[in-house]
């Protein structure tokens, strides 16, 4: 990855768990100028459309003709403890018609495939008993989004309710000449 990088070039994902290992776990493991190299050039894209909106907040065109909507956030354990979620909290609060507000939860019991072993099925739903599955379930109209693919399976098992990515709910409010 190295080989290919300059100061224009990004690795950019859009799941944290994946993406974030490049930053936190590849420089520990190859304890190389190239492994710090390749991380510090890894960006989840959320946090890259965010810089960029904050550098230039026109730089992405949304739609003006849709209905203002309310957005319950709940970012990966992840993302949290390596990035934060400002970034996906700075990319949704810069669309036009949205209300967002961040869940103010911690983990949502899944941890990969921990909440869907049978020895920890029960632990992992009690996690996202806590806080995130009682906010969910009252959430009126307000769409759910999420940053982890592991995050909204858990949350869709548990409650019933589908969330969104983030990117998916940025996506569906460009402009039509920007989608």
């Amino acid at each position: 990855l190295d080989a290919l990088l300059d100061e224009q070039t990004w690795i950019a994902g859009s799941e944290p768990s994946c993406i974030l290992t490049l930053t936190d776990e590849y420089p520990l493991l190859l304890r190389g100028d190239a492994a710090r190299r390749v991380a510090k050039r890894v960006r989840l894209v959320d946090q890259l459309l965010a810089e960029r909106l904050g550098a230039c907040p026109d730089a992405i065109r949304w739609r003006s003709d849709l209905p203002a909507q309310k957005v319950l956030l709940h970012g990966h354990c992840d993302q949290k403890a390596l990035v934060t979620t400002a970034p996906t909290l700075a990319l949704l609060r810069a669309i036009p018609g949205l209300d967002v507000e961040e869940i103010p939860s911690g983990c949502c019991g899944m941890a990969g495939s921990f909440g869907h072993e049978v020895g920890h099925y029960e632990i992992a739903r009690a996690i996202g008993e806590q806080r995130l599955f009682p906010a969910v379930r009252s959430r009126g109209d307000a769409l759910v989004a999420v940053t982890g693919f592991s995050c909204r399976e858990q949350i869709a098992h548990h409650t019933g309710v589908r969330p969104m990515h983030a990117l998916e709910i940025a996506a569906g409010r460009l402009a039509p000449d920007d989608a």
